[in-house]
């Protein structure tokens, strides 16, 4: 199996899989309102920055849409594992709504994943250097993220007690781990990627680091967790942080 950022058996005591100091991604609270005028904003920006193609507009566009496609992968990691699952045989109808409870979960991280994934790929379609590295982490965010919901998730009171609690909470939480599997290795492929294209383009910012730190805590890898990984940028090739939009005064 893959090591994943939710690696490690649970104690006997816990409540969830995973090990007690297991990663978890959560998304910060915002004001709608002041979302919904920020993304009218942006699509604004888009637009002008579409009628008016350069070097820079393409710029302004790439750094516009990473904004938005941000939205949407915030709209999936908002999306939980499900508590208060109950999968005891002598609860029939109990055991099948909690069947249904997990699935439409993990459909509705999908669906919402995929949305996201569309949006990162049309960024890199712009070909903006720094807003193309900055895409592809997010592109390995959004498995990594996944993965770690479902290797962490809430064990079901009816398989951490009574006869054979013990085995029970190992068999559910390996099923998770390998349902994670292939995220992960999405993950894996999405953070080589960023690290290979950041090392050819000579580009280091928070994105190419947070590459670097999540590609590393996924197991052993080509990429050295090393200054040497991530050369500074020649003077030919300047390097942008993420930086906010100027709106007019």
């Amino acid at each position: 199996a893959l090591p994943g950022a939710g690696k490690g058996k649970p104690t006997p005591t816990a409540t969830r899989c995973g090990s007690a100091s297991a990663t978890t991604i959560a998304v910060a609270s915002r004001d709608p309102k002041m979302v919904a005028q920020a993304s009218t904003f942006l699509k604004e920006a888009i637009k002008l920055a579409m009628s008016s193609p350069s070097p820079d507009m393409t710029s302004f566009e790439a750094r516009a849409s990473l904004l938005l496609a941000d939205q949407q992968l915030e709209a999936a990691v908002a999306v939980r594992f499900p508590s208060d699952l109950d999968f005891s045989p002598e609860r029939q109808r109990t055991k099948e709504a909690s069947l249904k409870k997990f699935n439409d979960f993990v459909q509705t991280r999908t669906r919402l994943g995929a949305s996201a994934q569309q949006a990162y790929q049309r960024i890199l379609a712009l070909k903006d250097p720094s807003m193309a590295i900055a895409a592809t982490q997010r592109m390995g965010m959004l498995p990594q993220a996944f993965a770690i919901e479902l290797e962490t998730g809430e064990i079901p009171k009816d398989v951490r007690t009574g006869p054979y609690a013990k085995d029970k909470v190992e068999a559910f939480c390996d099923k998770l781990t390998e349902t994670a599997e292939p995220l992960v290795k999405q993950a894996i492929t999405a953070f080589d990627g960023c690290l290979a294209k950041a090392s050819q383009l000579g580009i280091r910012n928070e994105s190419t680091r947070a590459c670097a730190r999540e590609r590393a805590a996924l197991g052993p890898t080509t990429f050295p967790l090393t200054a040497e990984l991530l050369p500074d940028a020649p003077l030919a090739l300047p390097v942008f942080d993420e930086l906010p939009l100027l709106a007019d005064p």
